[in-house]
């Protein structure tokens, strides 16, 4: 039996994955590959904290392997060297990850857990690849319309975590990590399932824009009435965040985006006055709000943490202006750049660069920022300001709000969390697939395979 045993074992393990591997092919062979790259989007507001709600670590990276792994088994009836094209802003996205690698190499933090994940999710490595299977992921409105009702069903999840935040009731929060202040950061505000306000602050924002977008499209009146509920919740949950960044960067993705369509133009004021009395009537629920948004908009303390760090960086530049001090290396050595200031004191010598851009310039050198600038500039700018369609406008202005709101928050955060990264990138390969396959829906649209593989 001691030789069997090891046998017997052997063989059900192989007999599992055949049948696992056998149900996989079934599954990715009838089932649109986009739900995978959807599901994987949707569970990614849990990254990192998986071990917490009892899922393994790193599930969320086998759902994008069985994402790809998909679209590989269905590579001829998707024809994707036909829908996939390297244009020149994904060449500067593969240039900026082979810069970003190297110096990871050569500053040894490629095979430290931060510095490897930076590069895969901060920097933006997979949000680049979904942003460029963009033309499969979204290939028709019915895929477009999947991910609107995602982003929609998110955020009446998100406003919900963040109106209980903010007004005390955390025993009425799920997953119940949540409520642990031992965990992540910015206990006490509105921080959601990412245990973090900004990345909190981006998601919500992102999913009241989407809530508008819906209103717009959506029929039903029951929907409508559904969008435009989630979205002021959205807006509400922004509030409670208590992060001034969020703010500012919530009413310039508005009042920009507003200003930017004709045909909104007349809504921006009504906006404005929708926004002052929801703020009136989260005092008038929580009259403690008042004191928590004055307290942080008042803290000094803060103020001088990304003033010390920032000039830190900045002396990091010029001491080594072309390739920086290495990936990821600012958090571990920053402290030898930093000098006590005469207008404020040192209060923290290790902490991250609150500024996304001066802090890859610090890492990367002034070439590795102008890559960093060049993606954001032909990615986005390529998305937001090419082509026109009915179909794809109402996202076009959405991405145009998104940006706005994501390039004023990295402007003050280092933006560690993954999701509003991949939110981002995600939302703009959207966008760019339908300006890549102009007024017509993909010829490559789940029906039309499974209609072509029938006949």
């Amino acid at each position: 039996m001691s030789l069997l045993s090891p046998i017997a074992i052997s063989l059900a393990l192989a007999a599992a994955l055949a049948a696992g591997i056998l149900v996989f092919w079934r599954i990715a062979t009838r089932f649109d590959p986009s739900f995978f790259f959807f599901f994987y989007f949707a569970i990614e507001i849990f990254s990192g904290w998986f071990h917490y709600i009892h899922v393994p670590t790193g599930f969320d990276r086998a759902v994008l392997v069985a994402g790809l792994a998909t679209l590989w088994i269905r590579r001829g009836e998707l024809n994707l060297k036909g829908a996939l094209k390297l244009r020149f802003e994904h060449w500067l996205m593969i240039a900026l990850v082979i810069y970003a690698t190297l110096s990871a190499i050569f500053a040894h933090t490629f095979s430290t857990q931060n510095g490897f994940f930076a590069i895969l999710d901060r920097l933006g490595a997979v949000p680049f690849l979904i942003y460029w299977l963009g033309p499969v992921i979204f290939r028709g409105e019915k895929q477009r319309r999947t991910f609107l009702a995602l982003l929609v069903c998110m955020g009446a999840y998100l406003s919900y975590v963040a109106i209980m935040e903010g007004t005390g009731n955390l025993h009425l929060i799920f997953p119940s990590y949540i409520q642990n202040p031992a965990l992540g950061i910015h206990f006490g505000r509105a921080r959601g399932p990412f245990l973090e306000a900004t990345a909190d602050g981006i998601a919500l924002f992102a999913c009241a824009v989407a809530s508008a977008i819906a209103y717009r499209l959506w029929t039903s009146k029951r929907l409508k009435y559904f969008a435009v509920g989630v979205g002021v919740a959205c807006l509400i949950g922004d509030a409670f965040t208590l992060t001034r960044e969020v703010w500012i960067g919530a009413v310039l993705g508005i009042s920009v985006t507003l200003v930017a369509n004709p045909k909104l133009r007349r809504f921006l004021v009504p906006s404005l006055a929708g926004g002052l009395a929801a703020v009136g009537a989260i005092l008038l629920v929580d009259r403690s709000f008042l004191i928590r948004a004055e307290s942080r908009t008042t803290s000094t303390l803060p103020v001088w943490d990304r003033l010390n760090v920032a000039e830190g960086a900045l002396r990091a530049i010029q001491a080594h202006p072309l390739f920086g001090i290495g990936w990821e290396r600012f958090l571990a050595i920053g402290y030898l750049y930093q000098r006590q200031s005469p207008a404020f004191p040192l209060t923290k010598a290790s902490l991250e660069v609150h500024n996304l851009f001066l802090g890859d310039a610090a890492g990367m050198g002034i070439l590795g920022l102008v890559l960093v600038l060049s993606v954001i500039a032909f990615g986005l700018g390529k998305a937001i300001f090419s082509g026109k369609s009915p179909q794809i406008d109402p996202w076009r202005f959405g991405l145009l709000a998104l940006a706005i709101c994501w390039l004023t928050v990295a402007n003050f955060s280092p933006m560690a969390p993954a999701f509003p990264t991949l939110l981002l990138w995600t939302w703009a390969g959207l966008v760019a697939a339908g300006r890549n396959l102009g007024n017509q829906d993909s010829p490559y649209t789940i029906e039309r395979i499974e209609t072509k593989v029938g006949h």
